[in-house]
C-alpha cells in the first residue's frame, strides 16, 4: 500500500527530529501510489540513511524530505542548510554514498548529490 511509504518516512522524520538537534520536516507532493516494494525500501533507506548524515555531520538547523509522485517517476529529494561540504572532491566512501549509490543502482533509480561547503546538501533519487 502506498500508504505504507508515506508512514515510514513519516515515522523516519519523527526519530530525526526527536533524536537530533535538527529540525525536519515531511512534504509528500501528487498523489501516492503503490510502488514495488524494493522500490520502497530503497527510497525509505536513503531517506534514513541521508538523515543520519545531516544528524551525524552536517551540523544543520533543518532538513526537509520531499518525496514527490509525478506521472512518469517518483522523487525523494533530501535537503540540508548544514555544512556542506564540496561534492567535487567527494571521496567514494564518504558519509554512506557509495551505498547509497548502489542502492539506487540496484532499483534502476538515479541519484544527485550536490553539496557546496557553507551551503548544505541536497541527495536527490529518481526513480522512473
Amino acid at each position: 500500500a502506498p500508504v505504507a511509504l508515506t508512514s515510514a518516512l513519516t515515522e523516519a522524520v519523527a526519530d530525526a527530529e526527536r533524536n537530533g538537534t535538527v529540525g525536519a520536516t515531511l512534504d509528500i507532493e501528487g498523489a501516492p501510489r503503490p510502488l514495488p516494494t524494493d522500490v520502497e525500501t530503497t527510497i525509505l533507506r536513503i531517506a534514513q540513511e541521508s538523515l543520519t548524515n545531516v544528524l551525524k555531520h552536517a551540523d544543520a538547523k533543518h532538513v526537509r524530505v520531499l518525496l514527490r509522485y509525478a506521472e512518469d517517476d517518483v522523487t525523494l529529494e533530501v535537503s540540508d542548510d548544514g555544512r556542506g561540504w564540496d561534492a567535487g572532491q567527494e571521496s567514494p566512501g564518504r558519509l554512506g554514498l557509495l551505498g547509497m549509490r548502489e542502492r539506487a543502482k540496484w532499483i534502476g533509480a538515479s541519484l544527485s548529490i550536490a553539496s557546496r561547503v557553507g551551503q548544505g546538501a541536497r541527495i536527490t533519487l529518481r526513480v522512473e
